[in-house]
């Protein structure tokens, strides 16, 4: 094969990848805007005492970043945290306790001390509750 023709066709794929990985990238960040949104939706309806919907929303969200293998990040400990509250606010203190002590555990191993925070003291009411 002529050197010339491989040089112009190693030019072509490198060309070709870095298109992808620009228009990848740009995807993956538009996702992720739109999954903050989402979040933050969650968020205005918990603060509005509409915590079936918040639930619905933030399931959505865990089920999105399950497939994406993104769970265990810091925003996907955020969205669990808020899934076990939105339980905690519906009175469903069993649930949220079970839902609370892995999000605690792993906050404390990713020193996510916001998150490990707040799950503590979501546990402490919820243990207060039950007595």
């Amino acid at each position: 094969m002529n050197p010339a023709f491989q040089v112009m066709l190693l030019r072509i794929f490198a060309i070709l990848g870095v298109t992808l990985l620009f228009f990848s990238a740009r995807a993956n960040t538009s996702n992720q805007a739109q999954q903050q949104q989402q979040f933050d939706r969650a968020i205005e309806l918990m603060e509005a005492f509409q915590n079936d919907s918040a639930y619905h929303l933030l399931s959505q969200l865990h089920q999105e970043l399950e497939a994406s293998q993104a769970l265990h990040t810091s925003f996907g400990l955020q969205v669990r945290l808020r899934q076990a509250e939105a339980l905690e606010r519906d009175h469903q203190d069993e649930t949220a306790i079970e839902r609370l002590l892995p999000v605690a555990e792993e906050a404390r191993t990713q020193a996510e001390w916001e998150v490990l925070a707040n799950a503590h003291l979501s546990l402490a009411r919820l243990y207060e509750k039950l007595g």
